[in-house]
């Protein structure tokens, strides 16, 4: 897992970067999934307590990092 994170953010987010893993389901949807599994993959970018970004399914955290 850390390799894949490692390609999908650069150097400069990692110390940053946080990864978070609700198995309630809780924090899926305040993120605005409605029925998340397994296989659900969404990254959201966060400044100043705004959501600045939003990506979602296959490759979502690798897209977020790579947008402007």
């Amino acid at each position: 897992m850390v390799t894949c994170l490692r390609q999908a953010f650069p150097r400069a987010a990692w110390p940053r970067l946080r990864v978070l893993y609700d198995d309630t389901g809780a924090l899926a949807s305040a993120a605005g999934v409605a029925d998340p599994d397994d296989r659900t993959e969404v990254a959201l970018r966060v400044r100043e307590g705004h959501v600045e970004l939003r990506a979602a399914g296959f490759g979502a955290c690798h897209a977020a990092a790579l947008h402007p």
